[in-house]
């Protein structure tokens, strides 16, 4: 199956995310032992995707990490940022590393359907970043030009561009992205590269230790992996979240195959969703909802 998405230019409010800084002399080398991504090779500018993982491997939290002078600057789902924090601390003992909640900063972001920046000192990349006065803009991945917007305001200007609170627009471009965004329903399930972590470049397996770095390693050189991330539609009349089961119901015997982990309505009870799934069933045909066995799975084709 092949999905074309046509997005419409707008702006959105994502107060669904939390800003955090990570500043201290020993800020650099802390993170890089604790996070699945190399921020020694972070190149001048530009933001990465990061994973933090248990000591088993799996992924607790993901987000995007960048630095700003002498401080990292990262973004990930409010939802984690009172257990992230906590985590942090208990790992700083006494490094110097300070960790703070930047509760006045505020993160949209901006579509442009044209497919050009509206701004020529917007950054022209993806994954770039650019300052300009009290925001930072960031280029993400999509078929559209596409921004994170980063400012202490309370609210940023939506210049020309249409507000809007359908985050199903902003989410559906994540997922083409093959974006994962790890929530609580999710935490602590998968390894790195079954979300595609490696590809991303949020994992790196040339730098250093780091908790789960061994169990992560040995899948990794051993060919062991078993699950992978893959963009799918979904067609139920379910409420469709992540953190659901897929099962392949053959013979009357429902095995569980795959995780959602991202959702975004796609119209007509039709859901776009990231799902990890295993390996060998990504072919079945018989794969359904676990909890709607009228629903129609199909798997995404790369354009």
């Amino acid at each position: 199956m092949v999905v074309k998405l046509e997005e419409p230019s707008a702006f959105f409010d994502l107060q669904h995310y939390a800003v955090i800084e990570i500043k201290g002399a020993d800020a650099l080398e802390f993170l890089s032992s604790q996070f699945t991504n190399d921020l020694k090779k972070l190149r001048q500018n530009f933001s990465s995707l990061a994973t933090w993982c248990s000591i088993k491997g799996r992924v607790l939290y993901s987000f995007r990490i960048w630095r700003d002078q002498n401080s990292f600057i990262l973004i990930l789902p409010s939802v984690h940022t009172e257990s992230f924090l906590k985590r942090l601390k208990m790992y700083i003992l006494r490094a110097k590393v300070d960790p703070e909640l930047l509760s006045d900063s505020c993160v949209s972001g901006l579509i442009c359907k044209e497919n050009i920046a509206p701004n020529p000192d917007y950054p022209q990349y993806d994954n770039e970043y650019v300052k300009l006065e009290d925001r930072t803009f960031i280029k993400l991945p999509a078929p559209v030009s596409r921004y994170l917007i980063i400012t202490t305001a309370k609210k940023a200007q939506t210049g020309t561009h249409e507000s809007t609170t359908d985050l199903n627009q902003w989410q559906r471009l994540d997922i083409m992205a093959g974006i994962p965004e790890i929530l609580p329903e999710t935490s602590d399930k998968f390894l790195p590269q079954m979300l595609n972590m490696e590809h991303l470049g949020g994992l790196s397996f040339q730098k250093g230790c780091y908790p789960g770095q061994e169990i992560v390693a040995r899948v990794k050189y051993r060919g062991e992996l078993k699950k992978q991330l893959y963009k799918a539609v979904i067609t139920t009349t379910c409420k469709v979240v992540p953190g659901m089961t897929l099962v392949s119901d053959l013979n009357d015997q429902e095995t569980s195959v795959g995780t959602i982990i991202n959702v975004a309505n796609f119209g007509n009870d039709r859901f776009l969703i990231l799902v990890v799934m295993t390996i060998s069933c990504i072919n079945n045909p018989d794969i359904i909802l676990k909890d709607d066995p009228h629903s129609v799975f199909s798997v995404l084709t790369e354009q």
